[in-house]
C-alpha cells in the first residue's frame, strides 16, 4: 500500500520513494538517503519525542550498532535542508532535544494518505464537479425552455389578435365609382369622391376621415394576411 504524508498542505513526503516534493510546484523534488527517509518516517508516525536509539534501530536496522551519532546528525541535517528548500522555515520542522532525541514540530499539520484514499478523494471531487455541472445545465435548459414557451405564447396571442381583427374588417364596400371599388371605414358615413383618371391603375380605394377626408388607392385588394403583402398605392 503506497502511503504519503502531506505536511502543512505544501510538502509531500513519499517514504517508499525516499523523496519529498512541493505540493504547489512539482519541479521542486528532492531525493533523500534511505536512512534520512526512515528517520523522517518514524518521526511522522510517532508524533512525539523519538530517542536516538530508536532512530538508529529503525533507520539502520541490523547495522545500527555501527552507526555513530555523527551519521545520525548528518541525516537529520539532510532532512532539514530538503525541507528548507521546499518550504519556508522548513528547517525548523524537526526539533532537537539535546541528549534525548528529536521530534517533529507538533504545531505542523500532518496528514497521512494512502493511495486508495487519494483515489477516493479524486473520485469524490470528480463526482461533485459533474453533479454541479449537470445541475447548471439543467437550470439553463429550464430557463431556455421557459423563454421559448413565453415567446411562442406571445407570438400565438399576437397572431390571434391580428387574425381576429384584420385590416379589411374596418372597411365596407360602398360602391363602384368610375371603375374604382370604393370602401370606407365603418366610422365614416360617406365615402370620398375618387378621381376617375386613377381608376385604371389603382382601382381599390380606402377612405378615412379624421380632420379631413383621405383616400388611399391601390392596385390590389389590401389584405394583411396575404402571402405577398406588397402594394402599389398613392394617397390623395
Amino acid at each position: 500500500m503506497t502511503t504519503k504524508f502531506i505536511i502543512n498542505d505544501h510538502v509531500i513526503f513519499i517514504p517508499n520513494e525516499n523523496r519529498i516534493a512541493s505540493e504547489d510546484n512539482h519541479s521542486k523534488n528532492i531525493s533523500l538517503t534511505t536512512p534520512a527517509s526512515r528517520c523522517l518516517l518514524l518521526l511522522l508516525e510517532k508524533q512525539a519525542l523519538v530517542s536516538q536509539k530508536e532512530l538508529y534501530e529503525f533507520a539502520w536496522g541490523m547495522k545500527s550498532q555501527e552507526v555513530t551519532p555523527n551519521n545520525l546528525y548528518q541525516n537529520i541535517s539532510i532532512l532539514r535542508k530538503a525541507f528548507n528548500a521546499i518550504y519556508i522555515d522548513g528547517k525548523n520542522l524537526i526539533i532537537t532535544v539535546p541528549k534525548q532525541g528529536f521530534y517533529f514540530d507538533k504545531t505542523a499539520k500532518v496528514r497521512k494518505v494512502t493511495y486508495e484514499e487519494e483515489k477516493e478523494e479524486e473520485e469524490d471531487t470528480k463526482s461533485i464537479t459533474i453533479g454541479l455541472t449537470t445541475e447548471k445545465v439543467r437550470k439553463r435548459s429550464f430557463i431556455i425552455s421557459a423563454l421559448l414557451t413565453a415567446i411562442i405564447a406571445v407570438t400565438f396571442i399576437t397572431n390571434k389578435a391580428i387574425s381576429s381583427n384584420p385590416y379589411d374588417s374596418h372597411y365596407k364596400f360602398v360602391e363602384s365609382i368610375a371603375g374604382c371599388q370604393a370602401d370606407r371605414k365603418q366610422s365614416i358615413d360617406t365615402a370620398n369622391n375618387i378621381k376617375g383618371q386613377y381608376c385604371t391603375a389603382y382601382p381599390y380605394g380606402r377612405h378615412t376621415q379624421i380632420s379631413k377626408a383621405s383616400t388611399l388607392s391601390c392596385q390590389n385588394p389590401f389584405f394583411v394576411n396575404s402571402q405577398n403583402p406588397v402594394f402599389y398605392c398613392y394617397n390623395e
